[in-house]
């Protein structure tokens, strides 16, 4: 059964002046758990932080890809004029064009035209030199077994998922700690109303000729009560920071709270599959296994760079060199003499004695050592976590019931002293006040335990995927 509060009307009369910021608002605008989350989502600072690192890293894939296989188009053109004696001087034009493009294991593929022009103007003639050029190149070590260029994209999409997965937990631990900041709320303003009613019932013993001891106890709860609503100020103010409010609309605002979710029940025996299912599914253990798997590629790519430099280099062209003739008839000529070549390349290079490439192939082994024994110290704290949750969530259900049996049967006690002298009633009055104090905490401790318990098996999840259709990323 849930049952709607609103933090009472009066304690907010005593708490608001801390904080006022221009007159009060005739009617505030109420704000309930879900409408709190929602406005978190959209304003709080550390949410649009982890909106931005995605955003990074989503044009980061973009860049990498790019770089890595965008194909490249290069175009050149020059002139030189060259003296020989007066009045003889040489003219030479040149006009080069290529475009290349990448191939995903560590090749590329590439065409290029040129053509060269000579004039002599002592003699008057004029050379058209006209060329056109396929080629292939392709590292063999490096390229084949380390695959650069795949990788290199392949560990931007991981940090883009990593990335995602630091939203994700942002994401849950804001939903989470706005239903404990409100569930809080509302057990300082319960709190500070039973200060409230007591102090009154104090009063009234007192003014009717009661005991030291009522006095005493008006004296005490007045002091309780002053704290009670500085502390009830302080739970709105961090609540309403919390949902991304900012302090000059807290005024304005109202917080409705739905109650305490009285079926909550404890979780069945857990198995130790479950709970190992239950701890890679959190966002940190989740977001350290994805490191690994970068580490991996990185492994992958540095493992090479121990290899020497070796690649081979494929290319086919046309060429012709004609006298007297334009830029067309060159190029015409060239196709029609047919005039082939084939060339065969192999470049070789190495470090010696290459600390460099055994040192980054070594050092990327021991990040991967490093990434692994992080994500399993991880899968043991979150599996330690999910006990926890599970086990405070069932000590949490037996207190709400021990504590509201005390209660009960303090306000049994009560109703047998009415018929007592004032110094019982007194005392059983509070009695009750201290033992509904205890309910209250335990309302709040079997709230919070459920809230960490729905987080953590898998509850707020929809919470996310709202969020993502929404950000749509």
């Amino acid at each position: 059964m849930k049952k709607a509060i609103l933090v009472p009307a009066v304690l907010m009369a005593a708490v608001l002046p801390v904080f006022a910021e221009g007159p009060v608002p005739v009617s505030p605008v109420a704000v309930d758990c879900n409408s709190a989350i929602k406005n978190a989502l959209q304003n709080s600072p550390d949410i649009k932080t982890a909106k931005y690192y995605v955003n990074q890293a989503k044009i980061q894939v973009m860049i990498t890809s790019g770089v890595m296989f965008d194909p490249v188009l290069r175009v050149k053109g020059e002139f030189n004029r060259n003296y020989h004696g007066v009045p003889d001087r040489q003219d030479y034009q040149y006009y080069g064009t290529s475009i290349e493009a990448p191939l995903p294991i560590g090749a590329s593929l590439g065409l290029s035209g040129t053509f060269n022009r000579s004039d002599y103007t002592l003699s008057g003639e004029n050379y058209n030199d006209t060329g056109v050029r396929l080629y292939y190149t392709q590292q063999l070590l490096k390229g084949l077994i380390g695959q650069p260029s795949l990788n290199s994209v392949a560990a931007a999409q991981y940090r883009f998922m990593a990335a995602k997965e630091l939203l994700r937990g942002t994401v849950l631990e804001k939903a989470a700690d706005i239903k404990k900041r409100m569930v809080y709320l509302w057990l300082c303003a319960n709190r500070a109303e039973s200060d409230r009613q007591f102090v009154l019932y104090a009063s009234k013993i007192e003014q009717a000729g009661g005991t030291a001891l009522a006095s005493a106890e008006e004296a005490s709860r007045k002091a309780e009560l002053e704290l009670s609503q500085a502390r009830l100020a302080e739970a709105r103010e961090a609540f309403f920071a919390s949902a991304g409010f900012a302090p000059a609309e807290w005024r304005g605002l109202e917080a409705v709270y739905g109650g305490i979710t009285e079926s909550a029940q404890a979780p069945v025996a857990i198995s130790a599959e479950l709970e190992e299912t239950l701890a890679a599914l959190q966002s940190p253990a989740a977001y350290d296994r994805i490191i690994v798997d970068i580490e991996k590629i990185s492994a992958q790519t540095e493992s090479t760079e121990a290899f020497p430099e070796l690649s081979l280099t494929l290319s086919m062209g046309l060429s012709s060199m004609e006298c007297g003739s334009g830029a067309g008839e060159a190029f015409s000529s060239m196709f029609e003499a047919n005039a082939k070549d084939y060339r065969v390349g192999l470049y070789f290079g190495t470090r010696i004695p290459n600390n460099y490439g055994r040192g980054m192939s070594e050092y990327s082994q021991e990040s991967l050592k490093a990434a692994k024994e992080r994500y399993n110290s991880q899968l043991i704290n979150q599996r330690l976590r999910v006990r926890s949750a599970a086990r405070n969530l069932d000590i949490a259900i037996k207190r709400k019931v021990l504590t509201s049996q005390a209660r009960e049967g303090f306000e049994k006690r009560l109703s047998q002293a009415a018929s007592s002298g004032a110094t019982e009633i007194a005392i059983a009055q509070r009695d009750l006040h201290e033992a509904g104090a205890k309910e209250l905490n335990a309302q709040y401790e079997q709230a919070v335990a459920a809230f960490e318990w729905d987080m953590i098996n898998g509850k707020y999840e929809r919470i996310y995927s709202g969020f993502l259709k929404d950000s749509a990323f």
